[in-house]
């Protein structure tokens, strides 16, 4: 996959301002140190100096870590007070999506932070206990239950080239991942991890094409794009029946590439970056599909988007040494044009 699907803290575009509809992101303390915030703003993670993470919650704070090296962290909400923290080592010495660090556990309720392993790209799964990542020095795929710190599961990989980061998608035992064989062609793959067996569900004859998934509501969704042609088509399948010909299309275009898919529970949407036209150039926005209405929306206007996450259950968008929202206190969207779906 050739696009960095982990916020590595923020964009950093200089000598830049940009006049948005959209609300900024704002905290009581400096908004590029934070690593996570609930919502009510009265729990935060952030970064203090070069090399330490902190706990603040309560009007208490105290250190989860404190690394050795300059290094950045990437935290993610698992269950009930457990959070995955993944330790970037030489951050402004070494930059890579497959730089390895040190991948923890930590729990606030204990104040305890337990390291589980060394890899890169960790993935909150369905149900959250289960949490995946990517050992680059064995090369393969390792799934973890968060509460337990137990492996369940390592899934080998053939594909070794740099800058590969295979997709993975957990519903309890089933996976959905992505990898390249020894002639360079990429593949969808189904592992059932109580039979062990695979299935290779799709490979695409297009150029550079890569894919991204994630689960939503019974079903996977899968985004399936390419670096060097334009287009996106992004179609869902039912894990209790994988066959890829009775896979249903959301939507397909000549739109791309598009990247950074994230499954929203919270409105029943699929969202991701791609490319629209606009009056005098070609905009990189935030998209959003309603599952429902199957309608595609953008929902950003600031023509220059390379990326987005998800912050306690909402989108954001990390931009210019900012981070915006797309919607408001009462859950509106601040844009609302209607996109073509090219079904």
């Amino acid at each position: 996959m050739g696009y960095i699907k982990y916020l590595l803290c923020i964009t950093f575009i200089l000598n830049s301002t940009a006049a948005t509809k959209l609300l900024e992101l704002t905290s009581k303390q400096n908004i590029l140190n934070i690593r996570y915030m609930n919502s009510a703003n009265q729990m935060t993670i952030y970064k203090k100096g070069n090399t330490e993470l902190k706990y603040s919650a309560n009007f208490k704070a105290f250190p989860i870590m404190k690394a050795k090296t300059n290094s950045d962290f990437i935290v993610k909400k698992s269950i009930k007070n457990h959070f995955v923290i993944w330790q970037i080592p030489h951050v402004n010495d070494y930059l890579s999506p497959l730089k390895s660090g040190r991948i923890s556990i930590f729990n606030s309720n204990l104040n305890n932070n337990k390291v589980i392993g060394i890899g890169n790209s960790p993935i909150i799964q369905t149900p959250s206990n289960i949490l995946t990542f990517i050992d680059s020095d064995n090369n393969s795929i390792e799934i973890l239950k968060v509460r337990e710190s137990l492996k369940v599961a390592t899934i080998k990989l053939n594909s070794r080239r740099a800058y590969f980061i295979p997709t993975v998608t957990v519903l309890n035992n089933s996976v959905l991942y992505s990898d390249i064989n020894d002639k360079g062609e990429i593949g969808l793959i189904f592992l059932d991890l109580v039979t062990k067996k695979r299935k290779i569900l799709h490979k695409p004859n297009r150029l550079s094409t890569y894919f991204e998934s994630c689960y939503l509501n019974g079903k996977f969704y899968i985004l399936e794009s390419s670096a060097e042609q334009s287009f996106t088509s992004i179609y869902s399948l039912d894990p209790k029946e994988i066959d890829f010909s009775k896979r249903t299309i959301i939507t397909s275009t000549s739109n791309g590439p598009s990247h950074h898919l994230q499954c929203s529970r919270e409105d029943n949407s699929l969202y991701f970056v791609s490319q629209f036209k606009g009056k005098t150039r070609v905009n990189s926005e935030v998209a959003q599909i309603n599952l429902q209405t199957k309608s595609l929306n953008v929902r950003s206007d600031l023509k220059f988007v390379t990326s987005i996450g998800m912050l306690d259950n909402q989108i954001i968008i990390p931009f210019r040494k900012k981070i915006y929202l797309l919607k408001n206190k009462q859950d509106e969207f601040l844009i609302g044009n209607t996109a073509e779906a090219g079904k």
